[in-house]
């Protein structure tokens, strides 16, 4: 199936690679380089999840700031919170203005019907099932709903993907549950295969040797099971590059108290240390993208 809109997927940018390799960080960048709007697919799926649970209605400022502060407050407990609540608070009204934005890329509102649909069939199947089940039907979920949001695209962007986008999975067992199906064996790859490929450029962040210090937080799961799947990313993209060393912060207390907080800080703090070596691997990406759309266009003529 060809989508109406294919011309703008082929001027898309498409960033793969797991948690914490830098993708959202060299997506904005790219994306300031190119000219095109950042679309990142974690903080589309927040908005959605949002729009789910209030039944469709685009959350009021008001509104956006409690769902936040209750995250940031669970996450770093009510005395840090307060300690850094007025840039904390500045951080989620831009993020606000974000997540606004894409309202002018996609119908957000018939999106999250979608979405709707696609998490209750997800939380159906997973129930009562074991991890590497669970993230299978989450791999499936998130590629449909990616689907769902290049179809509607209505412009070319830079996407920065979620890390289990580019993941290839098998199914160990059949899932048959209130009308849901999945057979044994069957895999998450032809159809992430097609979806990845309507992007016009596919860009791999690998992980370097500083993304060691990510698996000794034994909570990212899912950064585990990416980390000896690059050969699976490998083998959707057009560019991979490593941002090595860019990202890594020597810092024990950091990597033992991460929270929503300390991490956008750390993010900050590496940007500024940093600032020449991400020009450099940006501009790097920038020239390979624009070299291979140009190779692409003279296989056509």
């Amino acid at each position: 199936m060809e989508y109406k809109n294919a011309q703008n997927l082929k001027n898309s940018v498409l960033l793969m690679g797991p948690l914490g390799v830098g993708k959202s960080l060299l997506s904005k960048k790219i994306g300031e380089k190119l000219n095109l709007p950042v679309v990142c697919l974690d903080e589309v799926f927040s908005l959605l999840n949002i729009l789910w649970r209030s039944e469709g209605c685009l959350p009021s400022l008001r509104e956006w700031e409690a769902s936040q502060k209750m995250i940031y407050q669970n996450s770093m407990g009510k005395v840090k919170y307060k300690k850094h609540e007025m840039k904390i608070l500045r951080r989620i009204a831009e993020d606000y203005e974000i997540l606004m934005s894409y309202k002018n890329l996609f119908n957000i509102q018939t999106l999250a019907l979608d979405y709707a649909s696609v998490m209750r069939n997800y939380q159906v199947a997973t129930r009562g099932e074991d991890f590497s089940t669970q993230v299978f039907v989450l791999v499936f979920a998130q590629s449909i709903i990616l689907e769902k949001i290049i179809s509607r695209l209505n412009q070319p962007v830079v996407l920065d993907a979620s890390g289990l986008i580019g993941i290839s999975l098998t199914l160990k067992k059949e899932i048959d549950k209130e009308g849901i199906h999945f057979g044994k064996g069957i895999s998450t790859q032809d159809f992430q295969k097609t979806l990845l490929s309507r992007f016009g450029t596919r860009v791999f962040i690998c992980p370097g040797e500083d993304f060691q210090d990510r698996l000794n937080d034994e909570s990212i799961e899912l950064n585990k099971l990416a980390a000896r799947s690059k050969r699976s990313y490998m083998q959707y993209c057009d560019i991979a590059v490593s941002a090595n060393g860019i990202l890594q912060r020597d810092n024990p207390v950091f990597l033992q108290e991460r929270d929503e907080y300390n991490i956008e800080q750390n993010l900050e703090f590496l940007k500024t240390k940093n600032l020449g070596e991400i020009e450099n691997l940006t501009d790097q990406i920038v020239a390979s993208v624009k070299e291979f759309k140009q190779a692409k266009e003279d296989k056509i003529r």
